[in-house]
């Protein structure tokens, strides 16, 4: 089920006044298709870049970030699907082997400029060492959060490029749950609120010692190996 019941109203609440469809105007180009350029890579493959997230709630947060360009993982298919996801794997073992057992989530963005892509129009999922039931915790944050909808599911797949949704992964398996539109950082609030951290929005506040953390602990030749 698409979650088709969230007025615009509401989600200016939210995220402040945001254009007709919940799409905020791109400016330049995409900062992701050069990630390797400008940060250090934890691993780097074919497929993508593993690195740390900027706005970490906790250390060992990363992001898998393909070399694609594309809005959502829902877009890519056969070999490219299967060396992304091989990807994701690495990086979860990586961060298990210094933190411990991990969630993995995507916001899917429909297209360029929507709010669901949290500010970047690349597609990108996150690696985080935590334990948590991600579902409960995003139903935690209340209307209109807690009507979502979510169908079991192990990843996206191509009927999810025409709609905004989030795809997680944790303790409880897989789950994706669409909608027409989607605030930005929906996973994210759900986490600060669940560990007590005020300030969720990663352009609010970079958590750089987080950010510090993970590249000192994992940015070390014998991990950061291409392949």
């Amino acid at each position: 089920m698409v979650w088709k019941n969230l007025g615009m109203a509401k989600i200016e609440q939210m995220t402040g006044p945001v254009a007709f469809g919940g799409i905020e105007p791109s400016v330049g180009p995409c900062n992701f298709c050069d990630l390797q350029q400008r940060e250090r890579a934890l691993i780097a493959t074919d497929a993508g870049v593993v690195v740390p997230s900027v706005g970490a709630l906790v250390p060992g947060w990363v992001l898998v970030v393909p070399r694609t360009h594309a809005y959502s993982t829902a877009e890519f298919d056969g070999e490219d699907r299967a060396s992304f996801q091989a990807l994701v794997e690495r990086a979860k073992d990586v961060v298990a082997s210094q933190w411990g057992p991990s969630v993995v989530f995507e916001h899917g963005s429909a297209g360029a400029g929507r709010l669901a892509g949290c500010g970047v129009d690349h597609a990108h999922v996150h690696v985080v060492p935590i334990d948590l039931d991600l579902r409960e915790s995003i139903f935690l944050l209340g209307d209109p959060f807690n009507r979502l909808e979510w169908e079991a599911r192990s990843e996206p797949s191509g009927d999810d490029r025409r709609t905004d949704y989030i795809w997680l992964h944790d303790l409880t398996g897989g789950w994706i749950a669409r909608a027409d539109v989607l605030p930005s950082q929906v996973v994210r609030r759900a986490i600060a609120k669940v560990i007590g951290v005020e300030i969720w929005d990663w352009k609010a506040d970079p958590q750089q010692s987080n950010f510090d953390e993970t590249l000192r602990v994992l940015g070390h030749d014998d991990i950061s190996v291409s392949g």
